[in-house]
């Protein structure tokens, strides 16, 4: 709430673009995610989840901050972007990031530049499965930050291309090329206790929810599923339009994943509007047809005790499935529109 009401006054889109945008990335790969208010930034709420991610959250109060801090500290995971921590829950700018101990940064400056770049370091687990022989584009703002030597650089900024010697005749159609690699990193990972972080400099959140750059969700996924330090508790294969969410229901013995099904057929899909801004609105058409899914396989952790039965809802059609590794393994044939997969004797895990 303290960094809605920060931004309220002159960027009121820029904070939901960025939370929007860290949600709809993980939605979209099919990671497990809940929201959880500033309020309940508490060891208690906190040590329900394997990672929090802070999506440019300024605001941060002192007792927040050592709540987060103990959360890490204690084997939770840390994603953070930008400008989380830089202000207190007033708004008051402090010196250095509130995480700075955590993050393992100082803030320095702003990268003078709204469109700006990031070049991965060789082998860098946050670049797995994006492009990474070239600068990749952020398309957003980066903070100049200096990072700790216990810190481990993912990435460098990049600055784009400019001629200042006729800059004045200078005409840039779109965002400009790539220009010089800089000695400020972008990405910074580090082992904090029994815990892990990541630090993103920039804004991929934002560049995924307003240009839908893949690669910029591919990185906040990795960063997510290397500071976990474990795999998620449920996992689906199959096309990109599949949804997945799931509970336990402890007191029922079982668990339940909902499949939801967005394939939609070209030209009868989904059709954002402009994003939210200054006298714009966000619209949205009805998807008009949906195309099925087929041998749908989804991955699910055993609390070590073999299912009961294993079957589709609300039809009640029983599944086939195997156990292996600790994973209990079944595939759906069809998801038209929605289906749960239902196991039950499984409370915990």
């Amino acid at each position: 709430m303290p960094t809605r009401l920060y931004y309220a006054d002159d960027q009121p889109a820029e904070y939901l673009n960025d939370f929007n945008g860290a949600f709809k990335a993980l939605a979209d790969a099919r990671i497990l995610t809940d929201i959880v208010l500033g309020r309940d930034l508490t060891m208690e709420r906190l040590s329900a989840y394997r990672v929090l991610v802070l999506a440019n959250v300024a605001c941060l109060s002192d007792e927040q901050i050592a709540a987060i801090t103990q959360y890490v500290a204690q084997g939770g995971g840390l994603v953070a972007t930008h400008a989380t921590s830089l202000y207190d829950e007033l708004g008051n700018r402090r010196a250095d990031f509130g995480l700075h101990d955590l993050l393992a940064v100082s803030y320095r400056a702003p990268v003078n530049y709204n469109t700006t770049f990031l070049q991965m370091t060789a082998g860098s687990l946050i670049a797995e499965g994006a492009p990474a022989d070239n600068p990749l584009s952020l398309g957003t703002p980066q903070w100049k930050v200096e990072a700790r030597p216990d810190a481990d650089i993912a990435a460098w900024v990049v600055v784009p291309l400019v001629d200042y010697a006729v800059a004045s005749r200078r005409i840039t159609w779109g965002d400009p090329p790539p220009g010089m690699q800089t000695a400020h990193p972008a990405v910074v990972t580090r082992q904090y206790g029994k815990g892990r972080v990541v630090y993103f400099a920039g804004l991929p959140e934002r560049a995924y929810f307003q240009r839908h750059y893949i690669h910029c969700r591919q990185m906040l996924v990795n960063a997510v599923r290397w500071a976990a330090d474990a795999p998620p508790p449920v996992e689906l294969a199959g096309g990109g339009g599949l949804k997945l969410t799931a509970f336990r229901q402890p007191a029922l013995g079982r668990l339940v994943a909902h499949i939801v099904n967005l394939q939609a057929v070209p030209g009868h899909e989904v059709k954002p509007g402009p994003i939210e801004g200054a006298g714009q609105l966000n619209w949205a058409y009805p998807i008009e047809e949906i195309v099925p899914a087929h041998s749908v396989q989804v991955r699910i952790a055993s609390d070590g005790n073999p299912p009961r039965r294993v079957y589709l809802a609300p039809e009640g059609t029983d599944l086939a499935y195997d156990v292996q590794d600790g994973w209990i393994r079944v595939t759906v044939p069809t998801v038209h529109y929605h289906t749960m997969v239902v196991v039950e004797g499984q409370a915990e895990g």
